[in-house]
């Protein structure tokens, strides 16, 4: 069983990971939102 030092190391890699994944598919969600605003004001003008 690890102790109070892993136990804190894991907790924080945990939480740092959690950030990145979030922080990424946060930014390819906005990149996607503005992607399909871009075709749809296309599809609207044509």
């Amino acid at each position: 069983m690890p102790g109070r030092a892993g136990i804190f190391e894991l907790v924080h890699t945990g939480i740092f990971k959690l950030v990145h994944t979030s922080f990424v598919c946060g930014f390819s969600i906005v990149h996607l939102f503005r992607q399909v605003k871009r075709i749809y004001k296309k599809s609207c003008y044509v």
